[in-house]
């Protein structure tokens, strides 16, 4: 009577369980499904199977024609092995990989992600992947980016003619020199703030490769930056380092370098200090923009780069600025293949380092490009 008791007692906690895993993997907006070793779905939810229909699949198993699922520019179909549950099955786990699923004229953005389930000793009982539509947040992106380069382009058409008429008065012989410097000046600069909207509406940039010596651009802007500096009090100077030639786009080299510096000086306290230093790692040019200023906090430092954004204490100390210039160092370094990551510590400095390789990389049937070794250092 009692092992009977307990039996079903086991068996009604057993039951209570799986009615609720069921509810909570129906109420769940992501897709989730979990494959066997088989490559076999044996579990489901309801989420799962809408976005399974979307792709033209019955049921949204691994061997299906998952005929309507494409790349992240709407129209290259993904073949099946290349599709995240063919990945998951061979191993190759995906961290937030975007495909585009349905019909071309009912598209929708999904991110998906998968991972391997285990017993406690190891033994592998299957894979789980799991798939969030963001269609909403995408369109909403679109929509925004839309806006910002309508509104850019409207203005800056008349902002460069008042520019150009600027040009045509006499203001020595007016007396009103100081004026048209301040209106040149804040024209400039609204001229300035409508470019780097467009940079943040354009996606990747394209860029047109040179051999340059990066330090000539890193003096160059150094130089540009110097009266910036001086007038907020900070020092800046360049680091002695290797001589460094790389294949780049020095105006989008330049453009990187000088947002850097921008922010450097923005966040520094009067009498800081900032340093500039190229040199070369390995296959890699290496620029580094340091600064003792106020630094940031881990959660904004993991932000920085996303466009927009605002850190603390840009708000707490009013410095002005509309939170795209690390946004566009990072789509110009991207667009070289190369990296930036950055370093800080609140209330004590930031460390901005871009690798750059110093050669593009070549087609796997070409063989790679010489580097070219570092000089002895100059000064």
């Amino acid at each position: 009577m009692v092992v009977s008791r307990e039996l079903r007692d086991a068996l009604l906690e057993t039951t209570d369980r799986q009615a609720t895993f069921e509810a909570v993997m129906d109420t769940v907006d992501a897709g989730i499904e979990l494959y066997n070793p088989q490559g076999e779905v044996v579990l489901s939810n309801a989420a799962a199977r809408r976005l399974a229909v979307r792709t033209d699949s019955a049921t949204g198993g691994y061997g299906r024609d998952a005929s309507l699922v494409f790349d992240v520019d709407r129209t290259t179909l993904v073949s099946l092995d290349d599709q995240i549950a063919a990945r998951a099955l061979r191993g190759d786990l995906v961290a937030k990989r975007v495909y585009w699923v349905g019909g071309h004229d009912d598209q929708s953005a999904i991110i998906a992600s998968s991972g391997v389930v285990e017993r406690e000793n190891g033994y592998a009982l299957g894979t789980v992947v799991v798939a969030t539509d963001v269609t909403p947040l995408v369109e909403a992106i679109a929509v925004r980016d839309d806006f910002l380069a309508t509104v850019s382009h409207e203005l800056r058409t008349p902002l460069t003619s008042i520019i150009g008429y600027l040009d045509l008065i006499d203001a020595e012989e007016l007396g009103i020199t100081m004026e048209i410097g301040v209106i040149e000046r804040n024209a400039e600069r609204l001229l300035s703030v409508i470019a780097h909207l467009l940079s943040a509406t354009d996606g990747q940039p394209a860029i047109h490769r040179v051999d340059a010596d990066l330090g000539l651009i890193l003096q160059s802007c150094l130089d540009t930056a110097m009266p910036r500096a001086q007038s907020a009090g900070v020092t800046i100077s360049a680091r002695p380092g290797a001589v460094v030639f790389a294949e780049v786009d020095p105006v989008a080299i330049e453009q990187v370098i000088d947002n850097l510096l921008t922010n450097a000086i923005k966040f520094s306290r009067p009498q800081g200090a900032v340093t500039l230093s190229v040199d070369i790692e390995g296959t890699d040019a290496v620029l580094r923009v340091t600064d003792n200023g106020v630094g940031l906090s881990a959660e904004d430092a993991r932000q920085v780069f996303d466009r927009f954004f605002r850190a603390r204490t840009s708000t707490e100390l009013a410095i002005p600025g509309m939170g795209l210039g690390l946004a566009i160092v990072r789509a110009f370094v991207t667009a070289h293949s190369g990296v930036v990551e950055l370093s800080s510590v609140l209330g004590e400095g930031t460390t901005v380092t871009v690798r750059l390789p110093l050669r593009p990389a070549a087609p796997a049937d070409e063989a790679p490009a010489p580097v070219l070794a570092s000089s002895p250092q100059h000064s």
